[in-house]
């Protein structure tokens, strides 16, 4: 397995190119039949259970033999589905793993587990509240890079769901409204959907993250803010008692004190 057989200074698959001279040799025609297609598509990929690749030297081989070997029709018909099935498979599988390592390298470079204290196994970003300045204004550093990656590598150039999701954890790691959505990652937000292309859904998940967390957000920040005043006010107009049998109790300030207006 994975033996050369060097043509023209050009390396090809041996097993491959030594299928198709068996099947062209002995008492037939000289032609690869269906069931010689058969036996030669399987030195080319051995397992159907996508764990033997069709690589870019599998497929030059078979193109060579194609090329330079006869086929029956059927035989023919028989190697052009193979080509056509299992190279359309081996490049859904490429891009599948080449996702899912530029997501790996995402998720690394974005947010990381608490290790120690009360919040261990949370998520937490990376570089938190480290910037990034374009055009002279200030940006979220982790949320743009996230953009940035999701950007490269081997897809179209669009931010897909998945990398939504990520850019979307980027700017909120954790769901339980410890970690803010605050005026600076908004900004970068909305600078990502202007400077990044998304697909639509990419494009879609984005928005209700938006809408769904700067909403929760303004109610957290409301909430706090009448918290305080209501501690405050509480604070202006009574107190606790410290001495005496109803220490503890709560007495008005000022008791009997009057305001001429």
């Amino acid at each position: 397995y994975g033996a050369t057989l060097t043509i023209g200074g050009k390396k090809y698959d041996k097993v491959i190119i030594e299928a198709a001279k068996i099947a062209t040799s002995g008492a037939g025609d000289g032609r690869i039949s269906e069931k010689d297609a058969a036996m030669i598509c399987k030195a080319a990929r051995p397992s159907a259970d996508g764990r033997s690749s069709y690589d870019a030297l599998e497929k030059s081989t078979m193109a060579y033999v194609r090329k330079n070997f006869k086929f029956t029709p059927a035989g023919d018909k028989a190697v052009r589905a193979f080509i056509a099935k299992h190279a359309g498979k081996q490049a859904a599988r490429t891009k599948a793993m080449k996702a899912m390592k530029a997501m790996k390298a995402m998720k690394k470079v974005l947010v990381s587990r608490i290790t120690v204290g009360h919040n261990k196994g949370h998520f937490a970003k990376r570089d938190y509240g480290a910037t990034l300045t374009i055009g002279g204004k200030k940006y979220d550093k982790v949320i743009i890079e996230a953009a940035k990656i999701a950007t490269s590598g081997a897809g179209d150039g669009r931010i897909s769901e998945k990398d939504a999701a990520m850019i979307c954890k980027a700017a909120r790691p954790s769901a339980d409204g410890r970690s803010s959505y605050d005026a600076l990652e908004k900004s970068t937000m909305a600078y990502v959907r202007k400077n990044f292309k998304f697909t639509p859904a990419g494009d879609k998940a984005v928005r209700a993250f938006i809408a769904k967390h700067a909403g929760k957000q303004a109610a957290r920040t409301k909430a706090m803010k009448a918290m305080k005043a209501m501690k405050a006010m509480k604070k202006v107009l009574v107190s606790r008692i410290t001495v005496g049998h109803n220490k503890g109790h709560f007495a008005k300030r000022d008791y009997g004190a009057t305001l001429t207006i």
